[in-house]
């Protein structure tokens, strides 16, 4: 091994297992918790249990509640930290910073292999990554998008070797990986796009070996998707598919996707949009004029080879996945914010791309001082504000929690109440997955007037409201009405409590517990 790959491997190792210390240290009051996270959780005890990939809450009363809202695979990660004896909540919060490190590791290594064996470059990418709040925030929830992203942007890697060389066995890997992407986050798609369309342009076999390769990688990598959804929809049926209603992005969804990617750039929230938006697009633009420059002189990728591929891949990805983002809120599901969570992916391939086209700048410009000068401050800059941005991060969330991990979540009035109703009560409530994480309590949804995802109305809203005041008047029953959860659902807690007839039994800062009393 050559003294270059020694020094990559030993700087990288040293910061993943700071970044994985600091990992552990923000979530030393627990991992972060938020409503999806409580899916994952709730999913993995169940399996972990025997009770398979279904919900202990959110359903109606006495039925199953299979999970079909999200792909499993990271919920069958977490619940494998049974198998050490740890609770899947405990669990994930070491399996998370494990992750946390895995991603280090292959930002430092992508970037190495990218510029062919530039030292600076790998421990810069791994440096950035490890000081991102983007990164820090969506390793220390119960998320899905840390394994995604290690799986996703492995397998791009892969695809850029199997072009390369040839192998086929690459091709196979690439779509394992892929395809575990696809089965932890449904927005894997854009990956398999990305690989079909790679193969297809980039490959050197003749036209119709490449439509072969691209179906045998295709298929692959859609197969554990395709089994999913038959699952779901033998456990689900009409229930596990999303209704098809043009709802298109929103000016609101436009500027929080700006001032999300300006916050990468570290523009304060307060400026102006227009200077976001020239910030974003100037950053884009040099990044395009590097690469012609690189092309016009002739430095650059010459041959076609490994890094090249894995460029044109990553370039395809930043294009293809806001596409997709766009549709799936056009299409799917209009609640999609773009915020530093969805739009993460984005930033792994943005930051690979962006040291990339700054090493080939350094070698066009055959090492010119003001080059030189310029590019060092400019990462000194980046680099010094990072690490003060995640350093303040740490030090508040392991000092306050995060998400319903917060100490404001700790044995809070409205969790001793709900704990203090018998235990066969039904409990039905504007958030089942408060009431879940606070007490390992099961609870049915209260209906909504308006569907959040498709932001139609309910046309069932009257009947589905009828039917739970069936419930209260038949049975020691309650209602809890979440006023933090309010501010996300549609329905008015005045209304639920007039049409269902309730009286307040227990009112608290987080909420109040109702039950049915009849004039």
């Amino acid at each position: 091994m050559d003294r270059k790959r020694k020094v990559v491997i030993t700087a990288v190792f040293i910061l993943a297992f700071i970044g994985m210390g600091s990992l552990l240290l923000a979530t030393r009051q627990g991992i972060g918790i938020s409503p999806d996270s409580i899916v994952y959780i709730g999913a993995a005890r169940n399996l972990a249990d025997g009770a398979g990939l279904t919900v202990p809450f959110g359903g109606e009363p006495g039925v199953v509640n299979p999970m079909v809202s999200r792909a499993p695979f990271y919920a069958i990660l977490i619940a494998g930290s049974r198998l050490a004896g740890m609770d899947p909540l405990a669990g994930a919060r070491w399996i998370n910073a494990f992750l946390f490190g895995a991603n280090i590791l292959l930002v430092g290594f992508l970037s190495f292999y990218l510029t062919r064996g530039a030292v600076w470059t790998a421990v810069l990418a791994a440096f950035l990554l490890m000081t991102s709040l983007v990164m820090l925030t969506i390793h220390a929830y119960a998320w899905s998008e840390a394994v995604f992203i290690l799986l996703g942007f492995s397998g791009l890697f892969l695809l850029s070797r199997y072009l390369a060389d040839g192998r086929f066995r690459w091709l196979l890997i690439a779509a394992v990986c892929i395809g575990l992407a696809n089965f932890t986050r449904y927005a894997g798609l854009p990956f398999i796009a990305v690989g079909g369309l790679g193969i297809l342009l980039f490959d050197k076999r003749p036209w119709l070996r490449r439509l072969v390769n691209t179906a045998v990688f295709s298929i692959l990598a859609v197969l554990p998707l395709v089994l999913w959804f038959y699952r779901n929809a033998r456990v689900a049926g009409s229930a596990a598919s999303r209704e098809l209603v043009f709802h298109p992005i929103g000016r609101g969804q436009i500027i929080q996707a700006v001032d999300t990617l300006a916050g990468w750039l570290l523009i304060p929230p307060v400026f102006p949009s227009l200077i976001k938006i020239g910030a974003v697009a100037l950053l884009a633009g040099l990044v395009l004029f590097i690469a012609w420059l690189a092309h016009k002189q002739k430095h650059s990728n010459d041959p076609k080879d490994g890094p090249w591929y894995l460029a044109q891949f990553l370039t395809l990805f930043i294009l293809v996945y806001p596409a997709f983002l766009i549709l799936s809120i056009s299409f799917l599901d209009a609640n999609t914010p773009l915020d530093d969570r969805i739009l993460s992916p984005i930033f792994v391939a943005g930051l690979l791309l962006v040291v990339y086209t700054i090493q080939i700048l350094l070698n066009v410009s055959h090492g010119r001082r003001q080059i030189v000068v310029g590019v060092t401050a400019v990462t000194l800059f980046f680099g010094a504000f990072y690490l003060l941005n995640a350093a303040s991060w740490v030090r508040v969330s392991q000092g306050q929690g995060i998400g319903f991990s917060s100490q404001i979540w700790q044995n809070t009035e409205i969790e001793q109440a709900i704990n203090q109703l018998p235990d066969d009560a039904l409990i039905f409530t504007n958030a089942p997955d408060i009431v879940y994480i606070l007490t390992e309590r099961p609870s049915a949804p209260l209906p909504k007037n308006t569907l959040v995802v498709t932001r139609q109305v309910n046309g069932e809203y009257a009947q589905e409201l009828a039917e739970v005041k069936i419930h209260l008047v038949d049975g020691n029953n309650y209602v809890i009405y979440f006023d933090a959860a309010a501010k996300v659902v549609s329905d008015r807690e005045q209304e639920i409590v007039d049409q269902l007839s309730l009286q307040a039994l227990t009112s608290a800062k987080e909420g109040t517990i109702y039950v049915y009393a009849p004039d």
